[in-house]
């Protein structure tokens, strides 16, 4: 018997279709943070200075989410780090000062004004301000996103 080449097709294809329309391997992020820094550019700041920012989060998905925590950095062109802060806005991540969770449903927006970092070297000229937010929508999925501005 010989093997027929247009076999070996059909049953690659028979193989790899499946009856559901989510079948393996195909994921549906349904959770989408949108993070806004204010102002943009930020401005860069001598050693011993402060860089102050706003931020706003806002639900633009189609499931609620609870923003765990932030990450700010200010790294200089070498990518050392200048400035930092950590922030925790849900009592489930971790944050003991926390009364609850911060949780957006859809279409929901937060801003917290007045965030400062102190600067411990001048950052150098291309310096960048990196902010990490993590968080977990309604389903249990943790995930990230990061917002790079440049110093000016």
């Amino acid at each position: 018997m010989r093997f027929h080449p247009l076999l070996c097709l059909v049953l690659t294809l028979a193989a790899c279709s499946s009856s559901s329309p989510t079948g393996a391997g195909l994921t549906i992020n349904r959770a989408q943070l949108i993070v806004t820094i204010t102002p943009n550019p930020i401005l860069r700041r001598a050693a011993g200075g402060q860089i102050v920012w706003s931020v706003t989060f806002r639900n633009g998905g189609t499931i609620g989410l609870r923003v765990d925590r932030s990450e700010a950095s200010v790294l200089d062109a070498s990518g050392a780090i200048v400035a930092d802060r950590k922030d925790f806005w849900s009592q489930s991540a971790g944050c003991s000062e926390c009364s609850g969770d911060l949780h957006l449903a859809v279409g929901d927006a937060r801003t917290f004004s007045g965030l400062t970092t102190a600067v411990l070297v001048t950052p150098s000229a291309g310096a960048r301000f990196l902010f990490t937010t993590f968080f977990t929508d309604d389903s249990g999925t943790a995930t990230f996103i990061s917002t790079d501005i440049a110093l000016s």
